[in-house]
Parts: structure tokens; C-alpha cells; sequence
């Protein structure tokens, strides 16, 4: 298996710190303080749990699914913040039909699957991207062009808002990649008029609140591709340009 390679920022800068050596077929990637999760390609195992232990990331657990098999569904996105892990699942060879999410909590010492989210439409990829932070999961269907907004709730999640795009002309992959943070909501649409754009909600769980679309620019072809959002810094990738482009909010 290809190792995945640590980068740490250090007094003297960025350094490459360590390695982690997945011991199956592995896909999407978070990480959050000393833990990261890695989604799986195997059957009924979704995620695999990495620990930072003495500088170094060991194997902990798996998250595992009953009578799940990976032929017709894949993993395609992980997120993680604090005690919650999210995992998209969508599936293969497309729109057949709808996706799910997976949410994991951290009790009693151990990673536990607590609940599944869907959407309330068909045939729209959801699970493509997900993020979480504090008690608000975001879920991107790009096919459908909608971000889902969940909120938990009394010990469980509810969805509380649906964002869509309707106008085909402009855009056709809204929801392709979502990140969360203090400052809100940060949605990518690599297609969007042919260059791209990501969408910044300040409050994604306040239905009267209007985000703004930030576009690429006219050298861009896949500009909102990947998103990451940190305080009131924005990163947004262009991966056909092999180019990211740094904000401030």
C-alpha cells in the first residue's frame, strides 16, 4: 500500500514528520488534533482510525457496517471534529440511487457508529462531500446541485436547511466540496460557468441568512474542486490548474 506522508508545521517550517502506512486499499482523508481517519475500500469496514502516539500514527480501530459490501458503494468523503466522525458513502457507476452519511461518536473510549442521514431526494450523489463542526453537519449532492444542513438535536441529527442551485445554465456541480468552520459554510461548484466558484454561508443553519458566490478566475476550469476553511481563512483548489488560491473572510 502507498504510504500516506505527515506534514507538520515546525519552528523552522513545514516538515515532513512521519508516515502513515494504511494496511488496505484506502480512500478519503481527515484529520483532526492526534486522530485521523482514513474511509475504506473493503466490505463492511468504512473508515480506518490512526492515533498520533509518541510522533508517530498507529492503527487504533476500524468502523465497521453490518452486512454492508462495497460492490455497489463507495466511500467518498471523510470528516472529522471533535468526538464526531462523518463518512459519505455514494454510489457506483451513478445516479441509481441516493447516498448516505455515516456518523460516528467518540464513547467510552472507543469509536462508535451511532446513526445514518439521508437525503430526502433520489438519484442526487449525497455523500459526495461532507464536514462537520461542533453540533452542524453539512452533506453535498452535487448531481442534484444541493447542500443538506443538519443540526443535532436532543442526542440526535435533523436536517433544518437545504441549499440548491437552480439555474443549469450557470452550474451543474454544487455541492462537489464542503468544509465547515467558526466563520460558516464554504461550498465549492468547480463547474460553475465553466471556471468555478465556491459559496460562503456565514450561518448555514439560518434559513433567512444569503451567502455569496466567489468566482474563479477566466484561466480557472475546476476552481472550487476541493475547499478548506480554518478562522476566516479560505483555501479553494483548482486541480486541473494545480493551483489553490488562499482567502480571507
Amino acid at each position: 500500500m502507498v504510504p500516506i506522508t505527515v506534514i507538520e508545521r515546525e519552528e523552522n517550517g513545514w516538515q515532513q514528520t512521519s508516515t502513515i502506512s494504511p494496511s488496505t486499499h484506502t480512500g478519503p482523508l481527515a484529520t483532526a488534533d492526534s486522530t485521523a481517519v482514513l474511509g475504506s475500500a473493503s466490505d463492511q469496514s468504512i473508515g480506518v482510525i490512526y492515533e498520533r502516539q509518541s510522533g508517530e500514527w498507529k492503527q487504533q480501530e476500524s468502523i465497521s457496517v453490518d452486512g454492508r459490501t462495497g460492490n455497489d458503494r463507495s466511500i467518498r468523503s471523510v470528516a472529522i471534529d471533535h468526538g464526531t466522525i462523518v463518512i459519505g458513502e455514494t454510489p457506483k457507476g451513478g445516479r441509481v440511487n441516493t447516498g448516505k452519511a455515516y456518523i460516528c461518536e467518540y464513547l467510552n473510549d472507543s469509536w462508535k457508529l451511532q446513526s445514518e442521514i439521508t437525503s430526502d431526494a433520489e438519484q442526487d450523489s449525497f455523500g459526495t462531500s461532507v464536514a462537520v463542526h461542533n453540533n452542524i453537519i453539512i452533506v453535498g449532492g452535487p448531481y442534484s446541485k444541493t447542500v443538506w444542513c443538519f443540526s443535532k438535536e436532543d442526542g440526535g441529527w435533523e436536517q433544518n436547511q437545504r441549499y440548491s442551485v437552480t439555474n443549469d445554465e450557470m452550474s451543474n456541480s454544487f455541492g462537489w466540496s464542503v468544509d465547515l468552520g467558526s466563520q460558516g459554510a464554504i461550498i465549492g461548484d468547480p463547474h460553475y460557468e465553466s471556471s468555478g466558484a465556491f459559496y460562503h454561508i456565514a450561518d448555514p443553519t439560518d434559513d433567512e441568512r444569503e451567502g455569496t458566490y466567489y468566482t474563479g478566475s477566466e484561466s480557472s476550469t475546476s476552481f472550487g474542486s476541493s475547499v478548506a476553511i480554518a478562522d476566516n481563512t479560505v483555501i479553494v483548489a483548482d486541480k486541473n490548474q494545480n493551483t489553490a488560491y488562499l482567502y480571507t473572510l
